[in-house]
């Protein structure tokens, strides 16, 4: 309620934050032996402001805090500050979707004029004064029911574009997907490969230890003839130069493939509800990396980024 006439915040919290008569609810009680259904609490949380300008930078804290206003009543005439209509306007521009209600005894402006100034908005309403209490309380109840069903429609439309995106991004990850595959498979190819390998040097370092475990068997000038035979014949100084460059190159295919996935799993996520900060540079990379089998036999991808902060 935004009116610089206190009285008029007075007449409000009377029509709208009316209180449970308990006297009545327990004479309702003790003579049916039910509770009262027509006595209710109002449902309505009311705030009030002399001027548009204290009224709007209400309206911005509950926009920002996500618990919007859904109707306002605002007078036209506030001296000295914002007049309603200015005061509506840009409420409005910050949220769209609030109801807005006109109380007033005058205006300088017609009916017409008032239409133009708020930009053609026409789903504004205008009550005179001195207005019914009724007049209010209907108005409350229709705008606010109004605004609800605007909300939740909107929420169903937020849901389904949210659905329609998901299906779209996983549309376009099931058009990739053998490329992705084919991604996937060459550092898993190698990695298989590279155990294979791995698998026989290890066999040949096991050989290699167990003719060192007999060294009480036999005559030290023997095992030493035969470890020298043995390495010879598995070409010991290869393998342990081998070993350690197909862990690595394993490591990195393990890493290339995580990689991958990681970057699927974050390109095909639903969209949460709340803000994160978000590195577009990473996630040209992201996405580049998701489609480099389609690009590298086709075009030469140049990255030139900028130093951009986090949004």
């Amino acid at each position: 309620m935004v009116d610089d006439n206190q009285d008029i915040h007075e007449d409000f919290k009377k029509i709208l934050l009316e209180k449970r008569n308990e006297a009545m609810d327990a004479f309702h009680r003790s003579l049916f032996e039910e509770p009262n259904p027509h006595a209710r609490l109002s449902h309505y949380e009311v705030e009030f402001a002399l001027q548009g300008e204290k009224a709007y930078e209400m309206v911005k804290t509950a926009f920002q805090s996500r618990r919007p206003f859904s109707l306002a009543f605002i007078d036209i005439r506030m001296p000295p500050g914002w007049n309603g209509l200015e005061t509506a306007r840009k409420m409005l521009d910050l949220d769209p979707n609030l109801e807005i209600e006109f109380c007033s005894a005058y205006s300088d402006l017609s009916l017409q004029e008032m239409h133009e100034f708020m930009n053609a908005k026409d789903d504004f309403l205008l009550i005179k004064k001195p207005f019914e209490a009724i007049e209010i309380k209907q108005t409350a109840i229709s705008l606010c029911k109004k605004w609800q069903m605007g909300y939740q429609i909107r929420q169903k439309l937020e849901e389904t574009q949210d659905q329609l995106f998901l299906a779209d991004k996983l549309a376009s990850l099931g058009q990739l997907a053998a490329s992705v595959a084919h991604e996937i498979n060459n550092p898993i190819g190698f990695i298989h490969a590279n155990l294979n390998t791995l698998k026989r040097y290890v066999e040949s370092f096991m050989g290699l230890i167990k003719m060192y475990q007999e060294r009480e068997e036999k005559p030290l000038p023997q095992l030493q003839e035969n470890i020298r035979l043995y390495q010879k014949e598995i070409d010991f100084p290869f393998i342990k130069d081998d070993v350690i460059s197909l862990i690595q190159e394993s490591c990195d295919g393990v890493f290339r493939v995580r990689k991958i996935v990681q970057d699927l799993k974050g390109f095909s996520r639903s969209s949460e509800k709340k803000l994160e900060w978000y590195n577009m540079n990473l996630g040209i990379d992201s996405t580049l990396n998701i489609v480099s089998s389609e690009l590298k036999y086709k075009a030469k991808v140049v990255k030139k980024y900028g130093d951009i902060p986090l949004i």
